[in-house]
């Protein structure tokens, strides 16, 4: 017996999860048909509910570019489109510009005539520095006054977790704590990055405050 057939994806989804969908399908026909000679081949396909969003960041990933910061703007006329776009930051700007234009036009093709599309290119940082733990002490004072911090604003509760390194490049500082399961994420994203700017105005040398917001 010979099965030979097309398996429908949407063609957002990951190449890996696609494949591991179509290597699932293929064992389970196996299973049934042990002495089968079985094909199965992936066919991507733009499913209805698919966003300007998505079609956005998939030519991105097609041209396996880091982009955030995606805006869509619907005007009376029109869609405008505008985002951030991460390139190595020793390429020189002429070859970068080219980049973003690729991606522009691509996004353009995608979206259809008439949709504008502004990028912003700034230097893809990837950091690799050695790090040492700072004394229990001074671990203990940042933690101090962390709680401190959070107690005065309420959005961020129950600090705990907290670690401190010295780096080259400054402090460090990891801490976890809890909030409101109920609130957006974008709003408990903001108290945290309002807790780093109090704590940094208290402790300059902290060069990032990486917080973990649990429910």
């Amino acid at each position: 017996m010979f099965v030979d057939a097309q398996v429908v994806v949407p063609r957002t989804l990951p190449f890996d999860r696609a494949t591991s969908v179509r290597d699932d399908l293929v064992a389970a026909l196996r299973r049934e048909l042990p002495s089968a000679d079985i094909s199965l081949s992936l066919l991507p396909v733009e499913l209805d509910g698919e966003t300007a969003f998505d079609k956005v960041m998939l030519v991105a990933s097609r041209q396996g570019l880091a982009v955030h910061h995606v805006t869509l703007q619907h005007l009376a006329d029109k869609v405008a489109v505008s985002l951030d776009l991460e390139v190595d930051g020793a390429m020189p700007l002429g070859e970068a510009h080219a980049v973003a234009t690729r991606l522009e036009d691509a996004i353009v093709a995608e979206l259809g005539a008439g949709v504008e599309v502004e990028s912003h290119i700034e230097p893809l940082i990837v950091q690799a520095v050695e790090g040492e733990d700072v004394p229990e002490a001074d671990r203990g004072r940042i933690e101090a006054m962390l709680r401190e911090l959070a107690l005065g604003d309420g959005r961020l509760t129950a600090i705990h977790d907290v670690r401190a390194r010295r780096t080259p490049l400054g402090l460090l500082v990891i801490m976890h704590c809890h909030t409101n399961p109920q609130a957006s994420v974008q709003a408990v994203h903001d108290a945290v990055e309002d807790l780093e700017l109090r704590f940094q105005a208290r402790m300059p040398q902290v060069k990032r405050l990486i917080g973990h917001a649990e429910p």
